[in-house]
């Protein structure tokens, strides 16, 4: 726990060198794995976003995996998508659902594609929830809606859930469905 507070400290003082924020993603505790990974996020150390990457997909805890996403997306946008696009089929929901933001921070013609693959198998409500969501704040004017989409969007607006309700209208909206606004 020291050493995940020098991580923290390293931020708010000013940038720490690479080599030793690199050094603290290799420690044993997750926790300053977790606040490594995030400084360097932070602090825009593309130097070091092959590390991040690695974390995102093999690191042993999910904390880790989780910010290890988000700084991913913020360092590397270039090549970050084939790194998030298999994180996106993680067996954990809350760890797709956060590959799904940082997949969508990354935007428009890249981005939907792979959320709208994901889409089309996923089984957890609130990732369906999140992809819906996000693709719909990424979809660009005149693009044909993918069956994928229209299966989602329907689903959604057949759920119990009013949150799930109100994403669908919002995304049948948003992306050109009148059949399902109506």
């Amino acid at each position: 726990r020291l050493r995940a507070g020098a991580a923290v400290l390293a931020i708010l003082c000013g940038a720490p060198s690479p080599p030793v924020l690199t050094q603290l993603m290799g420690e044993d505790e997750p926790i300053v794995r977790e606040a490594a990974v995030a400084a360097v996020g932070h602090l825009g150390l593309t130097d070091v976003a092959d590390v991040v990457a690695r974390h995102v997909l093999a690191d042993d805890d999910r904390r880790v995996r989780v910010t290890a996403m988000s700084a991913l997306a913020a360092l590397a946008p270039e090549t970050a998508l084939s790194t998030l696009s298999s994180a996106v089929d993680a067996d954990d929901p809350a760890e797709r659902s956060e590959a799904v933001r940082a997949i969508a921070t990354l935007g428009g013609a890249a981005a939907v594609p792979v959320l709208v693959r994901r889409l089309g198998v996923e089984d957890a409500p609130e990732v369906r929830f999140q992809l819906l969501l996000e693709i719909s704040r990424n979809w660009v004017d005149g693009w044909p809606v993918p069956p994928e989409v229209t299966r989602a969007v329907a689903v959604c607006l057949d759920s119990e859930e009013e949150d799930s309700r109100a994403v669908a209208a919002h995304a049948a909206g948003l992306i050109g469905m009148p059949e399902h606004v109506a």
